[in-house]
């Protein structure tokens, strides 16, 4: 068998060599796999304030994941550009996988959220209804035939199949499985205009009217648009009375429910009915 001369252009492979070889490729794969990881979307972070965590070690939402609580564990999500949520009372949430913004699904429990984001970023869809956050911090809860929102800053739309309500700082709604979801309520509204605004789905129109203030006008500006045609013009009286100036001398657009009047209508109120807290 003829002997092959080993030169400085032909080295001879040591079984040293091989070992090294093998140990090379090794190290590749175990440095992709540590590049994989770092860059493998984990979703949004989980903290536990209180109680269990939802799962061994550290963790985060990812899209289609659900997370339900015990009724005593209390944990901050962190949702991406969006902002922060606690969840408490046994929340039970689901991230869905959209391509725009954050859409999740709050079947039971508390949310409370502090948003950065513009507006429209997130929705919180619940069996009753669904929350669009418009820019602000808020709280939604949720169970199978009721959701309730509360505002500290900024405003929210509560959704359902039946219409919309806008809430704004320093008040609440609530809207109940396949409703119209209530007038919204400021935290300070006195008990005979929360009576008022609980008789009005019946038809009764004067004691919600005999009890607002201008704080409560946007509640009325809700009303305008629910109340039956013949009484929006009283509508329409008790809020100049209340913000002069705010309805123009021609109600006929108001009346009619035309989009622009009724824009033109939120602004002329929102400084006395809306004030940040």
């Amino acid at each position: 068998m003829p002997h092959t001369a080993h030169t400085p252009d032909s080295p001879a492979r040591l079984p040293e060599d091989r070992d090294n070889r093998r140990w090379a490729a090794a190290f590749a794969v175990i440095a992709a796999a540590i590049v994989a990881v770092a860059l493998w979307p984990w979703g949004w972070d989980v903290d536990v304030v209180e109680g269990s965590h939802p799962c061994w070690g550290p963790c985060g939402v990812d899209a289609g994941e659900t997370f339900s609580q015990e009724p005593g564990d209390v944990w901050r999500v962190d949702i991406g550009s969006v902002g922060t949520a606690t969840l408490s009372r046994g929340a039970r949430l689901t991230r869905a996988d959209v391509e725009e913004g954050v859409t999740v699904r709050l079947d039971a429990g508390r949310m409370v959220v502090e948003s950065t984001a513009r507006g429209r970023e997130l929705v919180i869809e619940t069996p009753a209804g669904k929350v669009v956050d418009l820019g602000c911090a808020f709280t939604v809860e949720a169970s199978e035939t009721e959701t309730r929102v509360h505002v500290e800053r900024g405003y929210v739309a509560l959704e359902t199949v039946r219409g919309t309500t806008v809430v704004g700082a320093g008040s609440a709604a609530v809207a109940q499985l396949g409703e119209l979801p209530a007038l919204p309520l400021r935290d300070d509204a006195p008990a005979t205009f929360r009576e008022g605004a609980a008789r009005f789905p019946q038809g009764e129109l004067a004691p919600l009217l005999t009890a607002a203030r201008p704080a409560d006008t946007f509640t009325l500006w809700h009303a305008l648009q629910r109340a039956d045609p013949e009484d929006r013009a009283a509508i329409l009286s008790a809020l100049e009375r209340l913000v002069p100036g705010s309805v123009p001398a021609d109600h006929t657009r108001l009346e009619s429910l035309r989009l622009g009047a009724l824009q033109s209508l939120w602004a002329a109120l929102a400084p006395a009915a809306y004030r940040e807290e």
